[in-house]
C-alpha cells in the first residue's frame, strides 16, 4: 500500500510524557547535528562511533513509535523495546543499515516502509510477530533498521544489498542501488530493504 498520510496523524498515545520529554526528547537533540552533517555533504564513514551510536539508537527508537501508529501496526516484541530504555544494561537489539540515493533529480524526504518476517521463529509470550525490519528516509539517506527474534544466532548476507551495515560494526554494501525508473518511492524502499538476506544458524541457537 502507498499511503501519504499528514504528519500530524503520527501522535503515538501510548509514550508516557517522562519518556517523551526525557531520554526520547534528549536523543531527538542528539541526532540533530548528525543529520546536518549528513545533508551537508559528510560522509557517512566519516562520523565518530558515538555519533553512529545514537543514530542507530534513534532509528530504532523512531521505527518503534511509527509502528504503533501506522495504518497497519507493527509491535516491535516488548523485550526489543526495553532495550532501548537509558536504564538498559545491554546494547539495543537491532542491527542497522545505511543506503544514500545518489540522484540529483530526486530528494525523498520522509519515507518509510515497515515488513515482518521470521514467522518461523515464534517468541514466546508475544503476539505481535518475530522479526521486523523498518527503513526510514531522511532527505536521500535511507536507514534500515532490523529487529531480529534472536541476535546471537542470525547472519546478514549484503552481497546484494546497497545497504552497508552501520553498526554494531560496518559491512560494506555488496553492491550499488540499481532501480528501473521511474518508479513509485515505496518501491524503491522495498528494493533497498529487502536486499538484506537474513538467515539463522540454527547450531548457534541457546534454549
Amino acid at each position: 500500500m502507498h499511503r501519504q498520510p499528514h504528519l500530524d496523524a503520527f501522535v503515538n498515545g501510548s509514550v508516557c510524557g517522562s519518556c517523551n520529554s526525557g531520554w526520547m526528547s534528549e536523543l531527538e537533540t542528539r541526532v540533530d547535528p548528525i543529520f546536518q552533517k549528513l545533508t551537508t555533504g559528510t560522509d557517512i564513514r566519516d562520523l565518530a562511533q558515538n555519533e553512529i551510536d545514537t543514530l542507530a539508537r534513534w532509528t530504532g527508537k523512531t521505527a518503534i513509535v511509527l509502528g504503533y501508529v501506522l495504518p497497519v501496526a507493527a509491535v516491535v516484541p516488548s523485550f526489543i523495546r526495553k532495550s532501548f530504555l537509558p536504564t538498559y544494561a545491554a546494547p539495543p537489539h537491532l542491527r542497522l543499515f545505511y543506503a544514500f540515493i545518489d540522484r540529483a533529480d530526486l530528494t525523498l524526504e520522509g519515507g518509510y516502509l515497515q515488513l515482518k518476517y521470521a514467522a518461523e521463529i515464534p517468541v514466546i509470550g508475544e503476539t505481535g510477530g518475530s522479526g521486523f525490519r523498518f527503513t526510514l528516509c531522511v532527505h536521500n539517506h535511507c536507514l534500515t533498521v532490523d529487529f531480529p527474534p534472536i541476535l546471537e544466532a542470525v547472519q546478514y548476507d549484503l552481497s546484494q544489498s546497497c545497504s552497508a551495515q552501520l553498526w554494531p560494526s560496518y559491512v560494506s554494501a555488496g553492491t550499488t542501488l540499481s532501480v528501473p525508473g521511474p518508479i513509485l518511492i515505496g518501491d524503491a524502499l522495498r528494493i533497498i530493504c529487502s536486499q538484506i538476506q537474513v538467515a539463522f544458524d540454527i547450531g548457534q541457537m541457546h534454549v
